[in-house]
């Protein structure tokens, strides 16, 4: 059984800066990335990775959508409409 953790409400987002919003119905593709981390390092979960983008990256929510913490529960952060910036500018290879 797969345990899906809602913490959208509690995400770590920018103190200003709002996201980038987008219809979903314009979602033609999606984007698995991973930060892989040696397991045990301080501030190696989601939270983390997400306070890390939002106040040293200066981006205005966590660069991923959801993140996957050691114990295998998976986090939910951000609605499926905002636009995390993971990936930038980068161009998609087919």
């Amino acid at each position: 059984m797969m345990n899906i953790l809602d913490i959208r409400s509690s995400a770590p987002r920018h103190r200003t800066k709002l996201p980038t919003l987008r219809a979903i119905s314009g979602i033609r593709q999606i984007v698995l990335h991973h930060g892989m981390t040696r397991r045990g390092l301080g501030g190696t979960n989601y939270e983390a990775y997400c306070r890390f983008h939002t106040q040293t990256n200066n981006w205005s929510v966590g660069g991923y959508m959801y993140g996957v913490e050691p114990d295998g529960v998976i986090k939910w952060g951000y609605d499926w409409n905002m636009q995390t910036p993971h990936v930038g500018t980068a161009t998609v290879i087919r």
